[in-house]
């Protein structure tokens, strides 16, 4: 019913990977896929532009599988070392997980990590039957329905919301990011590539500025308005200016601003508890939060 494909990196394979995730929202259901602004970054900040050699080594880590129309209906990636696995499936052709897992299996030696959701039982009963063990809740996905967004988070005084579009000088913001996450490798590198991404829009990057024009907090919002809907990631607040609550009047209007262009759900990730964040991200009511659990298998 089901063919694999080896993965060859060219723009339609891209498309149709981008697809497939797009198909796949359900404001009502549960993100079993990744969302396309992840998809845009794994491509654009880590492998666009890659040569021949590179290319090989993905097409060990990512493989394709199309029904007998030709359509792509699944994808399994490992996005940062071999044997982590993200299975990309679209939910009218949830069967071929069985193919999917198998492969990994057959394709990986040592252990093998794949993830769910706590609330996708069909994926986690796959996993159990395959001989995975649940090894922990390793992340969070809230969503917020923007339509419900009733309170007000003011700015403390002297601080402004603006945008990179709004911005000239460009080091303030990068200072910020290199702060906040200062084990991530340069935020100018970063942004150079992973601004490349269709998704990616300048006056979506929502920062905070303070009285003295130092960019104090960021975050980025990957809207998709065919799907009316939003990821925001990354957030971040410079050391300087933590415990101000400029990071949550941020979100806050990002919120605002997002309802006002026409999205009606948005979504934030972030680690498991005890991760700070989930107090910021709790605390601004989302309608759902999402369990992702990592399930493992020893060879």
């Amino acid at each position: 019913m089901f063919k694999a494909y080896t993965y060859t990196h060219t723009s339609r394979e891209l498309k149709e990977m981008h697809n497939l995730l797009r198909e796949s929202y359900d404001h009502n259901e549960v993100p079993s896929n990744w969302f396309f602004s992840r998809f845009e970054n794994w491509h654009y900040a880590h492998n666009y532009n890659i040569d021949k050699r590179d290319i090989d080594n993905l097409s060990d880590k990512i493989r394709l599988w199309r029904n007998y129309d030709g359509k792509l209906v699944a994808f399994c990636i490992s996005e940062y070392s071999k044997g982590d696995y993200y299975i990309q499936v679209h939910r009218k052709y949830r069967e071929v997980e069985d193919e999917v897992i198998q492969w990994i299996i057959d394709n990986t030696t040592g252990m093998i990590k794949i993830y769910a959701f706590e609330e996708d039982t069909y994926r986690i009963e796959k996993l159990k039957s395959y001989g995975f063990q649940c090894e922990g809740h390793i992340g969070n996905i809230y969503a917020y329905d923007l339509s419900k967004i009733l309170y007000q988070k003011h700015l403390a005084d002297g601080f402004r919301a603006s945008t990179l579009a709004e911005l000239e000088d460009f080091h303030t913001f990068f200072e910020a990011k290199d702060a906040a996450f200062p084990h991530a490798g340069s935020s100018k590198e970063r942004f150079i590539n992973k601004s490349r991404a269709p998704g990616y829009y300048y006056e979506w990057n929502i920062i905070t500025m303070s009285p003295d024009e130092r960019c104090a907090s960021f975050c980025t919002a990957w809207p998709d308005f065919q799907c009316n809907m939003a990821e925001i990631d990354p957030v971040g607040t410079h050391p300087d200016f933590q415990q101000k609550g400029l990071a949550k009047a941020m979100l806050v209007e990002t919120f605002q601003r997002l309802k006002k262009a026409g999205i009606e759900m948005a979504y934030i990730g972030t680690g498991a508890e005890p991760f700070p964040a989930n107090y910021i991200y709790k605390s601004l009511e989302p309608i759902h939060k999402f369990k992702e659990l990592s399930f493992i298998k020893e060879d």
